[in-house]
């Protein structure tokens, strides 16, 4: 529960029943792990890493290159977590709907990958897989919470320096992020109260206040950044963009039309004013963050910024087995600063998930770190190691050629008519694409695996 953002008034805050309640949830969500073999563990690794090895998790750990520029001058980080930023719905974006607002000027000019998936199907499930590579959802309410993990997003900037801050424009303490990630060593968690004190004209809805207020407070604190001389790195999760949908005041409901065949395709979604109301959400949260961007590349020009969506908007429905992957397809938005680029390139063919977010920005921005790497950079010239190829979702895994589900063992190859649509039949992978499969089917038993590992032998 976060009413503040001391951590000493938030724990005077919940009474007896209240406490118990937490504790009795606590111990229910702690009796899901179990020890778990060392010959699982290397037969899992082996394959993910496509060589026979042992089920020691230290192998993980790789360092980005020496970074002449880094270390002259090391930048921000800022990563934006997007609720239901839907790739699908992106794709039924033209000038009339504009869907994009002032994102879309940045989205012709910087980085996007659009062959690409969340991790996980729910908010809580993708932020345990960013935070510590847990596929466990209410790990952060669980006795394991208090554990070290190995894929702490955040200590490789911690090590480097970095004031480190989370900002959500809904409260804070839901999951009990708040508690977990001060334990993950982050400096400050802002939620939704601290906001409203910051912007008196802040308002709440259902899950939190308009994102605009969450991107103010990061703009705040990158020119303290600027000012201090100490880097920050921001992590942000908006809200805005959730049932029930509601477009913030004062802005102005926009009329947007749909053809027949569309509305059709969104009708498990919503229809009549509803669906316009979430084209309204959905265009004004990206057009907050298009804002943002625009205003951190005037004032503090020397900062990485990253985009994704926690997952897609699950509710449209994909009873199709070709679009199995578009159920799962959210965008990568990535500005790297000239000066930062060094030898990284632009590859948007290539394919990619959650998983590879935090090793490109690790090697774009630290020089010489030490980080857990169980996912690629996708900006380094040749595809640098076995977790490259793929994007990984637990039913799907993406490649540059087409998908797999995991579940129906079907492949489909792209039908190169949009993004992330594939052919409907069925059809044999190529020997490339057998690889990767091999190897990406053993994600989830690992992910699985290793998270027991690291509970039950702590």
């Amino acid at each position: 529960m976060q009413i503040s953002a001391a951590p000493q008034i938030n724990k005077l805050v919940p009474n007896a029943l209240t406490s118990l309640s937490w504790a009795v949830n606590e111990y229910r969500n702690s009796n899901n792990f179990h020890p778990v073999s060392d010959e699982d563990g290397s037969r899992l690794i082996s394959t993910l890493l496509d060589k026979k090895t042992n089920a020691d998790l230290t192998q993980l750990f790789a360092q980005t290159a020496a970074n002449a520029a880094v270390e002259k001058h090391r930048p921000n980080v800022v990563f934006t977590v997007m609720e239901s930023m839907s790739a699908h719905l992106l794709n039924m974006d033209n000038p009339e709907r504009d869907l994009l607002g002032e994102l879309g000027k940045h989205w012709q000019q910087d980085w996007v990958y659009r062959k690409f998936v969340s991790e996980g199907d729910g908010t809580s499930d993708t932020l345990h897989r960013f935070f510590v590579r847990s596929p466990r959802l209410n790990l952060s309410q669980s006795l394991a919470k208090n554990k070290t993990f190995p894929g702490n997003m955040f200590k490789p900037y911690l090590d480097a320096g970095y004031r480190v801050v989370y900002i959500t424009a809904g409260n804070g303490g839901w999951r009990d992020f708040d508690t977990f990630l001060r334990h993950l060593g982050v400096n400050e968690i802002i939620g939704e109260n601290t906001l409203k004190t910051r912007y008196p004209e802040a308002k709440s809805g259902t899950w939190g206040v308009p994102d605009e207020y969450m991107f103010r407070y990061a703009e705040e604190e990158l020119a303290r950044a600027e000012k201090s001389g100490t880097p920050v790195f921001i992590m942000m999760m908006s809200v805005t963009n959730h049932p029930p949908y509601h477009l913030p005041a004062p802005h102005q409901l926009k009329n947007f039309r749909l053809e027949e065949q569309e509305q059709k395709r969104l009708a498990n979604l919503a229809s009549g004013k509803e669906l316009n109301e979430i084209f309204n959400t959905f265009r004004y949260s990206n057009d907050q963050l298009g804002r943002f961007i625009g205003k951190v590349k005037t004032i503090a020009p020397d900062t990485i910024i990253a985009a994704t969506g926690d997952h897609n908007m699950r509710a449209i429905g994909y009873p199709e087995s070709a679009d199995a992957a578009l159920g799962h397809s959210v965008p990568f938005y990535l500005y790297v600063p000239q000066a930062y680029r060094g030898s990284a390139e632009y590859h948007p063919e290539r394919a990619g998930s959650h998983k590879d977010i935090l090793p490109t920005l690790y090697n774009l921005s630290l020089s010489e770190a030490r980080y857990y790497r169980t996912g690629c950079n996708l900006t380094a010239p040749r595809p640098d190691s076995p977790w490259c190829g793929y994007g990984y979702n637990p039913e799907v895994i993406i490649t540059e050629r087409g998908f797999y589900r995991q579940h129906s063992k079907a492949f489909h190859k792209w039908d190169n008519k949009n993004i992330q649509t594939a052919e409907s039949r069925p059809s044999t992978p190529d020997g490339e694409d057998q690889a990767i499969i091999r190897r990406a089917s053993a994600y989830t038993p690992f992910l699985e695996w290793q998270i027991n590992r690291i509970v039950s032998t702590q």
